[in-house]
Order: structure tokens, then sequence, then C-alpha cells
């Protein structure tokens, strides 16, 4: 169900994406090879990014979810309190 293994991929992007970087640091910034080595970066990112995409839940799904937890406690306190109560209200219809 969930793979926590590595995609044999990653290492290799994450290579280049490293090589790239290092090329970087080497070129003058004005240069035409910084900038084809920048447009290359961007796009190894996205291929990263689409390869591994990130999951977050919406924030409808937190509201929704921490709505029923508080319903869930709030009767389970009601049911802790109440059970004396509702205990001693069926005694008392007997004792007539």
């Amino acid at each position: 169900m969930f793979s926590f293994t590595q995609n044999p991929h990653d290492a290799a992007l994450d290579q280049a994406i490293s090589d790239i970087l290092a090329t970087m640091q080497k070129l003058d910034e004005n240069t035409k090879e910084y900038d084809a080595a920048a447009d290359q970066l961007v796009k190894l990112m996205k291929l990263k990014k689409e390869i591994n995409p990130s999951w977050r839940p919406s924030p409808d799904a937190l509201v929704g979810a921490l709505g029923s937890i508080l319903g869930i406690v709030l009767i389970l306190h009601y049911e802790k309190l109440g059970v004396v109560t509702s205990k001693a209200l069926s005694f008392v219809g007997k004792m007539k």
C-alpha cells in the first residue's frame, strides 16, 4: 500500500541537479551558458516534482476531521458525566 523505497530515478535526478549547480557556480552569470544551465535546472526541478509529488490534505478535509474528533470527545465527555444521572433517573421511576 505505502512504499517507502526511493525511486531509482531520484538518485540520478539529484546527481544531475547537483552537477548543474556545480557548473553554474563556475560560470559567469552574464553568459549564455549560465542561462542554458539555469533553464536546464528549472526543467530538472519540475521533473523531480512531477515524479515525487508532495501530498497535502485539503483544508476542508482537515476541518471535517477536527470537527469529527471534537464531536467524539464531546460525546465521550457527556457519557462520562451523564452515566450517573441517567442511572439515577431510572431508579427514581422504580421507587414509586
